[in-house]
């Protein structure tokens, strides 16, 4: 008989510490359904922004070496519509979900800096010249860039190329300046990713 009576206490013990065994188990797995699922919100909520982060220009030029569908040399100053255009789908084509990006394999990306002297007669497709009244200076993840460059090569003009991109796509930025000859180059090259298909439509239509 006491042997009977053991074993059925064995036996309710092991059914209650079952019972909490799978209670721990479920809300283990509520948890972590819920962490995915709170994952999954935020990624398609969540922005991440490509942007080279320069400050707005005084003037902004359209130019381009190659393309008969862009009006060569428009510029425009920032007090016009077309300015005020330009500069918010300039802006809005760095930010993108961060799902797609991770889709498309650029979540980890971002602005990064390439030293060499670069001509401008060499360039083609479709760019934004910013022109500003003041020389800029570079910052990297926050912190000032210091280029490899003599101090007389003072940046007042960055060209932006713009793509006719509906996904993310790397685009090119130069700091402009004139060697002794008077012609134009660049020695900091700036790469990041944007989708500027709603940009490049504009320009192309103005």
């Amino acid at each position: 008989m006491e042997n009977e009576n053991l074993e059925e206490l064995q036996q309710e013990s092991q059914k209650k510490i079952n019972g909490v065994g799978r209670k721990i188990l479920s809300i283990a797995l509520i948890a972590v359904l819920t962490a995915i699922a709170v994952l999954v919100t935020l990624s398609t909520v969540v922005t991440k922004n490509y942007s080279f982060n320069f400050n707005d220009p005084t003037l902004i030029k359209i130019h381009t070496n190659n393309s008969s569908s862009i009006n060569n040399g428009l510029t425009f100053s920032n007090d016009s519509s077309e300015y005020k255009e330009i500069l918010n789908l300039y802006n809005n084509s760095f930010k993108t979900k961060v799902i797609s990006a991770l889709f498309q394999g650029k979540l980890g990306e971002g602005v990064k800096v390439k030293e060499g002297y670069k001509s401008f007669s060499t360039l083609t497709g479709a760019y934004l010249e910013f022109f500003y009244n003041e020389t800029q200076t570079l910052y990297v993840n926050g912190e000032k860039y210091e280029a490899n460059i003599v101090s007389d090569e003072s940046y007042y003009v960055i060209a932006i190329e713009v793509t006719n991109s509906t996904n993310l796509t790397e685009v090119n930025a130069y700091f402009k300046y004139k060697n002794s000859n008077s012609s134009d180059y660049s020695y900091l090259r700036l790469t990041s990713y944007a989708t500027q298909a709603d940009l490049f439509d504009y320009i192309e239509n103005l």
